[in-house]
């Protein structure tokens, strides 16, 4: 097992060691400030996996607000035809493995279509989660009123 220094500390422990499993390649459209690609390694001292990138938060907060399908005031988004029906299919499956009063949490939740397609469909026990700022006001101002909790 050879150890690599990571781009970053590892989020559990802070350890700046790691094994490298594998280079994630991707292909971004022109104009994306994420790097094309990243290593998915295994911290050194406490076993914990994640992605491990140069890219800084502000590097994804930018990304996340203008260059996917998941922030309101991005492009990407504007073009998308739709994910109702991937949606459905989700809740499918939710209906027949949770009790319909579940508390349901969407970890990185974006500006929260999925789970206003939820409350929509009655579910009421919801929360977001999602390192983007922006995303999380925007679920807020649209649950000011409640229903949705936002992280």
């Amino acid at each position: 097992m050879k150890t690599i220094p990571l781009h970053r500390a590892c989020p559990v422990c802070g350890n700046t060691r790691g094994e490298r499993l594998r280079t994630i390649h991707m292909c971004l459209p022109e104009g994306n400030p994420l790097p094309p690609q990243y290593d998915v390694a295994a911290c050194m001292e406490c076993g914990f996996t994640f992605a491990d990138t140069p890219a800084t938060q502000e590097t994804y907060n930018e990304y996340y607000t203008h260059h996917n399908m998941y922030s309101e005031s991005a492009a990407l988004k504007k073009t998308d035809v739709s994910s109702r029906p991937a949606f459905a299919h989700m809740l499918d499956l939710i209906r027949g493995k949770l009790p319909p009063d579940a508390a349901i949490l969407d970890v990185g939740c974006g500006s929260g279509d999925f789970l206003s397609y939820l409350y929509e469909h009655g579910c009421r026990r919801l929360c977001g989660l999602d390192p983007s700022p922006a995303s999380i006001a925007c679920l807020e101002s649209r649950y000011a009123g409640g229903g949705v909790k936002a992280r």
